[in-house]
């Protein structure tokens, strides 16, 4: 009898526990919403919070605006053709899962491109490795914040490598507490954005990714690229394989350009710099 009651104590709990999980998928028909508004949502009856899953399917083009902080147990965008906005100046977006932040088409080859957009909200997935993937683009703008444990931006299924690509704008900024993995045909884009790469970088690593590919990209009067010394030493190590950087980081970054001179206070020249020079005089006729 004592093991039946267990049975069906610990069957109520399971039952109990989850109908705490829910996982709310964007409702496709609706372009531009509050993640606060049920009818964004399917189903309609709530909104994702804490402990739920939230989906984006094929096909949506959405600008998401995040009225209030939520934490949610994870996010998935790993279908194809969407266009995604996710904005919400101060607000914070935390996932808490373990491989709970999943963008671009799982170990297969994406139809066409994927484009998520954080604008002017942080983003904590601290407690997650990040995974941009076949056809995906993650862009990180308008100030906007980006945490992660480590950031795969190429994944090898053994025969297959599949890469996205990192855009980060406008004073914004990715912040990984672990590493980068870029190899394939990922880059990343830095337009006056910071990216700082954590430990180390795995630039062409076998272990994670094929070939030596992979690029970064420099734009603006002010890009940051924080661990230089993570990114230049690359290939002391046995387990990465050969691949070229070939452009030159200031120790200070790139901010540090911004303290060049200023050319334009040096003195003009005069409009014809021969007016004043004297002219040569005449050779003495011989008598």
């Amino acid at each position: 009898m004592k093991r039946t009651g267990f049975a069906a104590v610990f069957t109520a709990v399971g039952l109990v526990m989850q109908t705490f999980a829910t996982v709310y998928t964007w409702n496709p028909a609706v372009r531009e919403g509050a993640w606060s508004d049920p009818g964004s949502w399917r189903p309609s009856t709530g909104v994702p919070k804490t402990g739920d899953n939230v989906t984006f399917t094929e096909g949506t083009t959405a600008k998401v605006t995040l009225d209030a902080d939520v934490t949610i147990n994870a996010l998935t965008a790993d279908a194809t053709g969407m266009d995604v906005t996710i904005c919400g100046e101060g607000r914070r977006l935390t996932v808490v899962s373990y491989n709970g932040l999943k963008l671009g088409t799982q170990n297969k080859v994406a139809t066409s491109t994927t484009r998520i957009v954080l604008d002017g909200l942080v983003c904590d997935a601290r407690n997650s490795p990040v995974n941009i993937e076949s056809g995906a683009t993650l862009v990180v703008t308008n100030g906007a914040s980006f945490l992660c444990n480590t950031l795969h931006m190429c994944i090898d299924n053994g025969s297959t490598l599949y890469s996205g690509d990192l855009e980060v704008w406008n004073d914004s900024s990715v912040v990984l507490s672990s590493w980068l993995c870029l190899s394939g045909n990922a880059s990343v884009r830095l337009v006056n954005g910071r990216l700082d790469v954590g430990g180390a970088v795995y630039y062409g690593d076998g272990s994670w990714g094929q070939g030596t590919g992979g690029s970064f990209r420099f734009e603006g009067d002010h890009p940051e690229l924080v661990g230089r010394d993570a990114i230049s030493s690359w290939n002391n190590s046995s387990n990465k394989q050969g691949g070229q950087f070939d452009f030159l980081i200031p120790e200070g970054g790139f901010g540090a350009l911004a303290n060049r001179p200023d050319l334009s206070k040096l003195p003009a020249l005069p409009d014809d710099p021969l007016a004043k020079v004297p002219p040569a005089p005449l050779t003495p006729e011989t008598p």
